[in-house]
């Protein structure tokens, strides 16, 4: 079993996740977390393909919201193929 998180750190508080953050299970092997409402750091259990996916969305500019992962149908690889696309 190979449990993978990735997350996008802020300088001020290096943890990934914190007490108000919401979490968003995935399928059975994958946790979104939110800060905010925004995407903050995902978490899998052999679960290579999601992993990849949130770490894209994760290292581009403006992480995604709720709405946005809503909007897609929590559909993580759709979502980063549009944001690659704009």
């Amino acid at each position: 079993m190979v449990l993978v998180g990735s997350g996008r750190l802020e300088a001020a508080d290096r943890r990934p996740c914190r007490a108000g953050d919401e979490s968003l299970a995935l399928g059975p092997a994958a946790v979104l977390r939110l800060r905010g409402g925004v995407l903050s750091a995902v978490e899998t259990v052999n679960d290579a393909k999601i992993h990849m996916q949130a770490r894209k969305l994760l290292a581009g500019a403006s992480p995604p919201s709720r709405a946005d992962l809503e909007a897609c149908g929590f559909d993580l690889a759709a979502l980063a193929k549009e944001r690659a696309a704009s």
